[in-house]
């Protein structure tokens, strides 16, 4: 299988998570799953494909459904490929994750509801360059 198809599988889960998390109830486990997939640095393709279950289990648990985010409009969405903004975008919210992760700010409210906003709109190229910009002020906040 195609690592960079899976990549982009994987960032179209946690689209479909975030938007799952805006009308439904977050899980214990949510911020550490988005927090654990942004953050792990393996792209083989066994951690993609762990990671991509990781997600769609959190997306069935939030929406207490079966489905597992593969349908058509993220098939079609991760054939697109990754785009520049996007992949900024995603770099962005890694240091973010990280530095949550590495400061021990999991009850850091404001870093997470920008990181599911962010997720929210990654395949929206007008949507990557807001959050770009806003990233950089969430940064600076959280940087003291």
């Amino acid at each position: 299988m195609n690592t960079e198809l899976l990549k982009q599988h994987l960032n179209c889960s946690l689209n479909g998570l975030a938007n799952a998390c805006q009308t439904n109830q977050k899980t214990e486990n949510t911020d550490r799953i988005v927090l654990y997939v942004l953050c792990d640095e393996q792209n083989d393709e066994v951690r993609l494909i762990e990671n991509i279950g990781r997600v769609n289990d959190e997306y069935n648990a939030i929406t207490d459904t079966q489905e597992f985010l593969s349908g058509s409009t993220l098939y079609s969405s991760a054939q697109q490929g990754e785009r520049p903004q996007q992949n900024k975008l995603l770099i962005g919210l890694r240091e973010i994750a990280a530095t949550i992760n590495h400061q021990g700010k999991h009850k850091s409210v404001s870093m997470m509801d920008f990181i599911y906003r962010a997720l929210r709109g990654l395949n929206d190229e007008s949507h990557c360059e807001n959050a770009i910009q806003e990233m950089a002020i969430v940064a600076k906040i959280h940087q003291n």
